[in-house]
């Protein structure tokens, strides 16, 4: 869900919690988490030759889809709380499906996620407390 920050910018009229994280730490957190799930799907495409990858691989491009439209449905949906929280909640139940589809191919993948797996649970709880505050 790349820059979930930006989402201050798309409505001033929300009321943030006050533990919310400024926009570069957004930033920082997805330029360290897409490089270590490439790797970690750069290990799973490595196990093709003895098990079919297909699938964990195309749940991935699929997270990513999700991922890359994220800023555009939050702009559509007003930055309504509740559609924040929704698309995180999602993306907390595919990032946990595809580490453990990524671990059937390569243990070490899932070491690669971790970043994924750590911040995107955080980002849905953060969500969920700026629609109630809201």
């Amino acid at each position: 869900m790349p820059l979930p920050g930006a989402i201050r910018r798309v409505n001033a009229a929300l009321r943030y919690p006050a533990i919310w994280p400024p926009d570069w730490v957004f930033w920082m957190v997805w330029l360290i988490i897409y490089p270590a799930s490439g790797v970690a799907a750069w290990l799973v495409w490595r196990a093709r030759s003895h098990m079919d990858v297909r699938g964990a691989l195309t749940a991935f491009t699929l997270m990513n889809v999700a991922s890359a439209l994220f800023l555009p449905i939050a702009s559509l949906a007003g930055s309504e709380p509740a559609v924040l929280t929704l698309m995180d909640a999602n993306g907390v139940v595919q990032v946990y499906a595809i580490a453990w589809l990524f671990g059937l191919a390569d243990r070490r993948a899932v070491s690669w996620m971790l970043p994924y797996l750590v911040w995107m649970p955080l980002t849905a709880l953060l969500k969920l407390w700026l629609w109630t505050v809201n």
